[in-house]
């Protein structure tokens, strides 16, 4: 049994950057369910556009990064406060290599050593930046993927029943096969592919790279709309089910979907529940396909048309490549006539490779590590009066930066006009135009988090706990879970 942290020991805060809260909060929710049930911790989730402010505002002693590159400025400014920086990652593939680890790290930030800790998924990941020479071998831990415990018990009982995942699915025959496409293809950063080449070559990438996986995405999307439309007209008794990428606009996908009565469009369901319950899942070169290898899916590699960037043989390995319509059609047919030979030995052992290398344990205790090698950051450094001092420069420093922000130009008229001070003035931002429209999407990565969105994860983790408890016998600790817990960013 583990014992509860002492009370007489101060809370450590930690304060973790959520770029996606669709996709990254519920895994890091759970490392911070860890850090306060098994040691007694504090966490704040924070989005990225308020990370810096939150920085000064929350004072944590730990704040915990997706990556370092392109927040130098939050890493810097944490460092220079007296805080500790931790980079727990939210995105990777073994497509993007040594590059992207190592950049992200901060290889590229000069001799700055501006990670304590660096949580990487797998030992591919930990070799990969090593390699690189970015970090020293004592700053890098494997862990595996916190995400990643929704697919192995207690956490698995948490998916959402099938008919809540998408309209038009509860009056759905739930015995009739899901066939899903999981989106990666007309992402956001599609909308303005000058930037995005220029953006990518200014972190490295080298031009005819970033060009072939932008012409990769659009060859992707004709290939994976074509498959869903014409197998919806082929078996009108199946369902098929289009999981949009939190990070997607809804309106190509709403116009496939409404081409026939048996596809659905999910935006909102998590990607985790959509493949618990599906037959089988449509992809290409997506991290979702070793997402559903986790719960023993099959999977078919949709590559109707020419690719310029290459998959890697071991996640290719892992799925069942499918060259034209009809071959995917035959391929799904014996799929659902006879599910249990849908995947071969030999698949199985090469997504077992794969998982092992790349994401260390499937086993549902990534985020226990995670919070491991976190409170170890804080554990032997109580430091009462340096966290004390740390707090009230971060609490003045944010005072003066609110002062000069007042008397800008901008924040003046604004405040003479009565408006708030959300409203952008800048032309150029997509923000400026998108307040005057009805267009009610809006950016994940802007979209704010509430302490009810951690509240309804924290409960769930409690249930599950509860229910494992009750039949090994154990219990996790007790905290006072919202008052040490999880801490509420206050507001400008």
């Amino acid at each position: 049994m583990i014992r509860p942290p002492s009370p007489s020991v101060p809370p450590h805060r930690f304060l973790f950057a959520v770029p996606n809260h669709h996709r990254d909060l519920e895994g890091h929710a759970l490392v911070a369910y860890h850090l306060a049930r098994r040691h007694g911790h504090e966490a704040t989730f924070i989005n990225v556009p308020a990370l810096e402010d939150a920085v000064l505002a929350v004072a944590p002693d730990v704040v915990v990064l997706d990556r370092v590159d392109v927040r130098a400025g939050v890493a810097r400014l944490a460092k220079s406060l007296g805080m500790k920086v931790a980079l727990l990652p939210t995105v990777g593939f073994t497509q993007e290599g040594t590059e992207i680890e190592a950049r992200r790290a901060g290889r590229d930030l000069s001799s700055e050593q501006l990670l304590d800790c660096c949580l990487v998924w797998g030992d591919l990941g930990r070799r990969m930046l090593l390699s690189s020479g970015a970090l020293p071998e004592s700053a890098v831990h494997t862990v595996g993927c916190p995400r990643f415990d929704a697919y192995s018990e207690p956490y698995r009982s948490l998916a959402a029943p099938r008919d809540l995942l998408a309209p038009g699915l509860e009056s759905a025959d739930p015995a009739a096969p899901l066939i899903v496409w999981a989106t990666n293809t007309f992402h956001v950063r599609t909308r303005d592919l000058e930037n995005t080449v220029a953006s990518a070559i200014a972190s490295g990438v080298p031009e005819a790279e970033i060009r072939g996986q932008l012409a990769d995405e659009g060859t992707a999307f004709r290939d994976l709309a074509a498959a869903v439309t014409q197998l919806a007209e082929r078996h009108p008794d199946w369902r098929f089910l289009i999981k949009l990428h939190p990070a997607e606009i809804p309106a190509p996908y709403a116009a496939i979907a409404a081409r026939a009565p048996n596809i659905a469009l999910a935006s909102r369901a998590r990607i985790r529940d959509v493949l618990h319950h599906c037959t089988a899942l449509l992809a290409n070169t997506s991290t979702t396909a070793t997402e559903a290898w986790m719960l023993g899916k099959p999977v078919f590699e949709v590559m109707f048309g020419e690719y310029e960037v290459a998959a890697p043989a071991s996640y290719m390995a892992g799925n069942q490549v499918v060259r034209s319509i009809d071959e995917l059609d035959a391929s799904l047919v014996a799929c659902v006539e006879s599910p249990e030979g849908a995947i071969s030995s030999a698949v199985q052992a090469a997504r077992a490779a794969f998982l092992e290398d790349v994401y260390f344990r499937i086993d549902g205790r990534s985020a226990e590590r995670c919070a491991a090698q976190l409170n170890a950051l804080v554990a032997s450094e109580p430091r009462p009066a340096q966290r004390a001092a740390m707090r009230a420069s971060a609490a003045a420093l944010r005072d003066e930066r609110l002062r000069a922000a007042r008397h800008r130009p901008a924040a003046r008229i604004k405040a003479a006009l009565g408006m708030s001070d959300r409203v952008t003035f800048r032309v150029w931002r997509r923000a400026f135009w998108r307040q005057f429209t009805s267009n009610r999407w809006r950016s994940p990565w802007e979209e704010p988090i509430t302490i009810e969105m951690v509240e309804a994860h924290f409960n769930r983790f409690d249930r599950v706990h509860a229910r494992a408890a009750a039949t090994s016998g154990t219990a996790m600790p007790t905290t006072a879970l919202f008052a040490r817990g999880v801490a509420r960013v206050p507001r400008s």
